[in-house]
């Protein structure tokens, strides 16, 4: 293999590193004090997780992240409700929005890789 190829990557594998760094941000900003340190590491991270090419989208893998994305909007907009009714009588910390639009962010993620399961056929699958 020369140093310019490079191994295409699976949607799968972008989805669950994108679910484990949403997790991973919700769990910073719960358990770390200083949780705005994470906003000079994000970019690393994401920039290293991230890098090289990713397969392209087939018509089921744009069914699934269809659905996943419905879902996750859905979802969206019932927690900005809650905080929404929640913000008519306390303060809303910048802290509750981060974990929601995280947690919002691994739970898509979750959901395509939930939708984009093969059924167990009993066959062992070639790979």
């Amino acid at each position: 293999m020369k140093l310019s190829e490079k191994k295409i990557k699976t949607l799968k594998s972008y989805h669950a590193m994108l679910a484990a760094l949403s997790v991973l941000g919700v769990l910073w900003v719960l358990f770390i004090d200083n949780w705005g340190d994470a906003f000079v590491w994000l970019p690393i991270v994401v920039g290293v997780c991230f890098d090289g090419k990713y397969e392209k989208a087939d018509e089921l893998a744009k069914l699934n992240i269809h659905k996943a994305n419905t879902a996750a909007m859905w979802l969206l907009f019932a927690a900005f409700a809650v905080l929404g009714m929640f913000a008519k009588a306390h303060t809303i910390l910048p802290a509750y929005i981060v974990i929601v639009i995280c947690a919002v962010l691994a739970i898509r993620s979750a959901l395509f890789l939930f939708f984009d399961m093969t059924p167990f056929s009993g066959e062992k699958a070639d790979g």
